[in-house]
């Protein structure tokens, strides 16, 4: 029986726990849902703001801190952007989103070897991430680098069959590679 009672309080006391986290998360994840409907109003002042309220009670939300980066990017504020995904990094080197967003950012900013460190890292951490090879093809091309484009391209319509960019960049560029140089499109 003394097991018995002793189980019971462990079961109670765990329920207690969960419910306490479900409790916690739910505001935070009311002010995420409210901060994208800012976000995709073009009210990036506001969505920022609900998202620092809800870093407020989650201050290590890296899903946060990587949607106020993109935020900021839509303001062109690219320096507050990039500590924002930077912070979300340093939380967690391993949340391919952020990286691959600051990528984009440093793409942007026209800083082409930042950016495709950001991305290989963002495979590192994901090799499934959408538009992630078609980014760095963009960046080997933009380099003359045509042979590592057109890989990048392959790559990325064998993880993303759907990625009509990617298609177009390929097609365009497989006259101009040398003929065996090249992987194989899996889903031609």
């Amino acid at each position: 029986m003394k097991g018995l009672a002793l189980i019971s309080t462990i079961l109670f006391l765990l329920a207690l726990v969960i419910l306490v986290l479900v409790v916690k998360r739910q505001p935070v994840d009311e002010l995420d849902k409210k901060g994208l409907v800012l976000f995709n109003t073009a009210d990036y002042d506001g969505a920022i703001e609900t998202w620092e309220k809800g870093l407020s009670l989650e201050p290590n939300s890296v899903l946060l801190l990587n949607r106020i980066g993109v935020a900021l990017t839509q303001k062109k504020d690219y320096s507050a952007a990039e500590d924002s995904f930077l912070k979300a990094i340093k939380i967690n080197p391993d949340y391919p989103q952020s990286h691959f967003n600051l990528g984009l950012l440093h793409l942007r900013l026209g800083n082409e070897a930042q950016a495709a460190g950001e991305l290989k890292e963002t495979l590192r951490c994901a090799p499934w991430y959408p538009e992630t090879h078609y980014h760095l093809g963009l960046i080997y091309e933009k380099q003359g680098r045509l042979d590592l484009a057109e890989e990048e391209y392959i790559a990325e319509v064998n993880v993303n069959p759907n990625c009509a960019k990617a298609w177009r960049r390929h097609f365009m560029l497989k006259d101009k590679v040398k003929p065996g140089v090249l992987g194989k499109v899996t889903h031609e």
